[in-house]
């Protein structure tokens, strides 16, 4: 069994986030979902990959990969997610039976080229949040504009939404650093 050091995963990711807002306001990069996806996973959240943490291996990291759904909320017994990690590396949502029962650690969503969060993913996250109190959710937006572009967040925890998450997490972030 390993032991993790008790940095919880939305530290991380608040950090990565961060990292990727300052990076999207000095570039003009633009993109769609699947290139926002990516260039966090791989350019961002890759950096807070630490021995010993709670993100500790690249391989923890999935992108559209599935978990399990909510009885209540669909036929399909597995959902994909745009991001997650997993609190072991090369793992997966199913067990040696093909059914998905396990839950990653945390999972976000994302909807670029808006300034407003998906209503359906934030309600998704609270649901799915208050069945596994383990996982840790987030949904993200960024709001490519022609001055500059912004990400609009929030944070999922046990069933309860955080708006404007980000925000609150730089501060945090900031406190951490001294």
């Amino acid at each position: 069994m390993c032991m993790i050091k008790s940095w919880p995963m939305e530290h991380l990711l608040a950090r990565a986030l961060l990292d990727f807002d300052l990076w999207l306001q000095s570039s003009d990069w633009k993109a769609r979902e699947n290139e926002c996806v990516n260039q966090f996973a791989h350019a961002h959240l890759a950096k807070q990959i630490t021995p010993g943490r709670v993100l500790f291996d690249f391989a923890q990291i999935g992108i559209e990969v599935a978990v399990p759904q909510l009885p209540a909320l669909g036929r399909k017994a597995a959902v994909r997610k745009d991001l997650v990690v997993w609190s072991k590396p090369g793992m997966t949502a199913f067990d040696g039976d093909f059914r998905p029962v396990q839950a990653p650690i945390a999972i976000i969503e994302w909807k670029p080229r808006s300034n407003k969060l998906c209503a359906v993913n934030l309600d998704w996250l609270s649901q799915f949040t208050r069945a596994y109190p383990g996982c840790f959710g987030a949904v993200v937006t960024v709001d490519f504009k022609k001055s500059g572009s912004r990400l609009h967040t929030a944070a999922v925890r046990g069933g309860e939404v955080e708006l404007d998450w980000i925000q609150g997490a730089k501060s945090r972030a900031e406190k951490t650093d001294k």
